[in-house]
């Protein structure tokens, strides 16, 4: 599995080296550690280790996870506890256990989730917007989840009209197996599209949720403010560990 620490360590140095050849501040990149299928036990070293930001893909563990996590080590929310971030493709019917449980989606990719989120949020006592990020399908794969970039103005004015949703930036996921080129290209455009949204809808949408743990710093190097890390720090998942929630 891995030192956590020393992951971390590795990762602030080459997030170092990105940060430099883009002109920016290390400060400026947020790090969310991706928590699937890790237990507990984990989380609470990552959070040992000075992590602060999770992300869960499945609504279904962290309906388990994040509970435990927050009766251990303090409330999310507004509070002083660990924030945590839905990363995964969300479904409609799932939009109220998401507002009651995560601080930020990073996964809208249609107008109705916007409504559904919307609705939901209102009933949920805590923040007074719910902070979202559109996701973008910039590689267009019918598999992946997302909006093409053509339909990002849509669901953007969604989020704008609602009354308790907070547009924070855009989202995107990099074809597995990109070349640097390729790679460059798919965060580029990205950039871009969240350049036009601050321009044509409002400067709040200023985050850039880009990278994993293959491709970080290329995507740093490309204007990234948050980058996905699961595997570059916890290491490569044993099959004990797979499924495990704790």
């Amino acid at each position: 599995m891995g030192d956590i620490a020393d992951n971390l360590a590795r990762i602030r140095e080459r997030i170092a080296l990105a940060v430099e050849k883009s002109g920016r501040e290390a400060q400026a990149i947020r790090l969310i550690a991706v928590t699937k299928s890790m237990p507990v036990e984990r989380i609470s070293e990552a959070i040992e280790a000075g992590l602060t930001e999770f992300g869960e893909n499945r609504v279904q563990e962290a309906e388990v996870k994040i509970p435990r996590v927050r009766k251990l080590l303090g409330p999310g929310r507004s509070g002083d506890g660990p924030s945590w971030h839905m990363i995964g493709s969300l479904q409609r019917n799932k939009a109220r256990q998401a507002s009651d449980l995560f601080d930020c989606i990073q996964s809208v990719d249609r107008v109705e989730l916007v409504h559904a989120l919307d609705k939901s949020f209102a009933e949920c006592p805590g923040m007074k917007k719910l902070p979202i990020f559109i996701q973008v399908n910039v590689t267009r794969e019918e598999r992946k989840s997302g909006i093409s970039p053509e339909n990002l103005p849509t669901v953007a004015d969604a989020v704008m009209a609602s009354n308790n949703l907070q547009g924070a930036g855009l989202m995107t996921i990099a074809r597995l197996g990109e070349n640097e080129r390729e790679l460059r290209d798919t965060f580029a455009t990205l950039r871009s599209l969240r350049d036009g949204l601050r321009h044509s809808h409002s400067a709040s949408w200023i985050e850039l949720s880009m990278g994993m743990s293959d491709d970080y710093g290329v995507a740093i190097e490309e204007g990234a403010t948050v980058v996905r890390l699961g595997r570059a720090l916890f290491g490569v998942r044993s099959t004990s560990t797979i499924g495990a929630i704790g």
